[in-house]
């Protein structure tokens, strides 16, 4: 419309029709953009509903799954590889890591994916699990390796079973048993620092699982010429016992117990004693 008609209608001297210019407010466009921005406007202020929180024997239950899960691939790939031969050596990295990718992403959410007892008692310690917690998280761990290799056991053949040991991990005839107990703190310590550095002392928790991952993989690299990559108790429970089961125990507790001490010192974000 020109600037003189505009004038004209301000005067009231105009006689142009108007009617091009005039918007029925009833008619069912105006009326269906109305609806719209009235729907868009009560979603924008109406709160999202909250979550509904996993109780305990959600987390419990997701603990024993993920073992089992993780617990039945290792010793089925066991089974099927040389642990200490090159290609066993990467199979059972890529085993571990790809599973605790995979279990990671899919239950962290729930449980936090700890899966690892020595995991759990570090994450008591830094108070971010209820000390009341631990034994029941511990206890499904368990629980769920013993089923894991019992799954494990029912699908490979007697032979390869007796070959094999079941899976399970032996400490190395070349080495003593105190190598085999640092071996194993050592890679405790690096797996559980991990942890506590991506997945409960940051504000996001996306790339927890392939860090974690990933570091799992390079232990089991690293020390599985002595002790076959264990760092997780509950791995080393269901398969059988002998005179060196307590490395796999003392192991990883004290590996776990000084990744919490160096972390309290030095890399907590609220509260550490060195600034």
């Amino acid at each position: 419309m020109r600037q003189d008609t505009l004038q004209r209608i301000r005067n009231g001297s105009a006689n142009e029709d108007l009617s091009p210019y005039i918007i029925d407010l009833r008619s069912p466009p105006v009326r269906k953009i109305w609806e719209t921005d009235r729907i868009e406007t009560r979603r924008a202020a109406s709160p999202a509903p909250p979550k509904k929180p996993y109780s305990l024997f959600a987390k419990c239950f997701a603990e024993f799954i993920g073992v089992l899960s993780f617990v039945f691939a290792g010793t089925m790939q066991a089974n099927v590889y040389v642990a200490r031969s090159t290609d066993g050596l990467t199979h059972a990295a890529l085993n571990a890591g790809f599973a605790l990718f995979v279990l990671g992403t899919v239950f962290g959410h729930i449980s936090g994916a700890h899966f690892n007892p020595s995991v759990s008692w570090a994450v008591a310690l830094t108070g971010k699990l209820p000390i009341a917690h631990l034994p029941l998280y511990i206890a499904s761990q368990l629980l769920g390796g013993f089923c894991g290799a019992v799954l494990s056991a029912t699908e490979i053949i007697k032979s390869q079973l007796v070959a094999t040991g079941c899976g399970a991990t032996i400490l190395s005839s070349d080495h003593q048993w105190w190598e085999g107990l640092i071996a194993e703190t050592i890679a405790t310590f690096l797996l559980v620092n991990v942890v506590l550095m991506v997945a409960v002392d940051t504000d996001t928790i996306l790339v927890a699982p392939l860090a974690i991952a990933l570091m799992a993989s390079v232990d089991v690299f690293a020390i599985s010429n002595i002790v076959a990559e264990i760092f997780v108790a509950h791995d080393e429970l269901p398969p059988g016992f002998w005179g060196h089961h307590y490395i796999y125990w003392a192991g990883p507790f004290l590996g776990a117990t000084i990744a919490v001490g160096v972390y309290r010192l030095f890399e907590a974000r609220e509260v550490r004693l060195v600034p």
